[in-house]
């Protein structure tokens, strides 16, 4: 943040208990799975600052799948790593590119705009409605979702 730049981070998919949010940073913007909240989804608000409440923001990525890191380990023979050139998962991290890329597209219309400006603006124009503008659902027991 101190050189400009938006963090974008995945809010873990350790989901269903409340205090499960790996990213917790306040100045971060911490993104989990709509339209609806997914069964793995992490949870706020954060067990080291219960006063932050996290994620901020939802955005498409449940069972979205998304490219990982060249030679992750996938398996092991004895002692032996067994890696692949690509791998495919899906969770939360999978909705945090599409926030940085409307973070991207802020920046390009409002150069000046500090990383805290673009990030209050994602979440203060952001809707509790899904795709069929129905109220957001947790996923659990197809309630509404809450903060």
């Amino acid at each position: 943040m101190k050189r400009g730049l938006v963090v974008s981070t995945a809010a873990g998919n350790y989901g269903l208990e409340i205090g499960t949010l790996r990213n917790r940073i306040p100045w971060v913007l911490t993104v989990t799975a709509a339209p609806v909240v997914a069964p793995y989804a992490s949870r706020g608000p954060s067990q080291s600052a219960p006063y932050v409440q996290k994620p901020d923001v939802m955005a498409p990525g449940s069972l979205v799948l998304g490219a990982c890191i060249p030679y992750k380990t996938v398996a092991t023979k004895g002692i032996e790593a067994l890696c692949n050139n690509y791998s495919i998962e899906y969770g939360t991290s999978i909705a945090c590119p599409q926030v940085a890329g409307v973070a991207a597209l802020l920046k390009v219309a409002r150069p000046k705009w500090s990383p805290a400006a673009i990030r209050s603006a994602i979440m203060t124009t952001t809707s509790s409605l899904d795709n069929t503008f129905h109220l957001i659902r947790d996923s659990i027991d197809n309630h509404s979702a809450t903060p």
